[in-house]
């Protein structure tokens, strides 16, 4: 009975301790879930104070996890020993993004064009609201929300949601395989769902940038006479051309 009970034991111990073991796909899952924690945080951005809490909870919190699971990634990646491991790796990867987890990754990148379309309406309402008040006493007025709104004008996580679906687990990017790009011979691991994938659409790596409303307001035909009001988003010294992304203008130049 004992001896029974000392193998039962040693089996039980060794099942805990291989379900223990961290995968690729636990960790690509837990890079998603974690981006959609970061617009949920980013839903309650409405002013300059609250984009202040934000890019501080980023900075103090939400950051760190993000460079826990590149660890995470890293450490699964170095594992591979062979090329033939590495290969599958990026295999899995590829599949992950593509198929089991792309209704998350897509709805990330949806949600975050969404959200910015609403801060950046804010900016621009809130710089209409300012010039109005200016005009009352200055002929020429120049509204830049760097210095009125910096928080909500760059707003810390941006530019980490760059290549979304395009990279490995914690943002990593993958080498590219022939096999990865749908060349594989038929009947290989996700050859088909890699053919059947339709194309998707390629986003403007300015997408991912943080430019600066500038509202410039001239008063024309001397006192007394109309305004001629010129709205841009700039980069610097250069402004932005139109930006419309997964169907969401990304620099609104009106407030409605």
């Amino acid at each position: 009975m004992t001896r029974r009970f000392r193998s039962w034991t040693w089996a039980a111990l060794f099942v805990g301790l291989a379900g223990c073991g961290d995968n690729i796909a636990a960790v690509q899952r837990d890079y998603y879930n974690l981006k959609h924690e970061i617009l949920d945080n980013m839903a309650s951005v409405v002013d300059e104070e609250s984009a202040k809490r934000f890019n501080l909870a980023y900075a103090n919190r939400l950051k760190d996890k993000h460079t826990a699971n590149r660890e995470r990634s890293d450490k699964i990646r170095n594992n591979q020993f062979t090329q033939k491991d590495r290969d599958a790796l990026d295999l899995e990867l590829k599949m992950l993004n593509d198929v089991t987890l792309k209704g998350q990754r897509t709805s990330a990148s949806v949600r975050l064009f969404q959200t910015l379309n609403r801060i950046r309406r804010n900016i621009v309402r809130l710089a209409e609201e300012k010039a109005m008040l200016a005009k009352q006493q200055n002929p020429n007025v120049t509204i830049k929300s760097r210095e009125l709104w910096p928080s909500m004008t760059a707003l810390d996580c941006v530019a980490d949601f760059a290549g979304l679906g395009q990279e490995g687990a914690g943002g990593m990017m993958m080498p590219m395989m022939p096999m990865m790009m749908g060349k594989g011979p038929p009947g290989a691991p996700g050859a088909q769902a890699q053919e059947q994938a339709p194309a998707e659409e390629k986003i403007d790596p300015r997408a991912y940038q943080s430019p600066e409303f500038v509202l410039e307001c001239r008063r024309i035909e001397g006192p007394g006479g109309p305004w001629q009001d010129t709205p841009s988003w700039r980069l610097g010294n250069s402004t932005v051309p139109p930006l419309i992304v997964m169907n969401v203008d990304l620099l609104p130049l009106k407030s409605n």
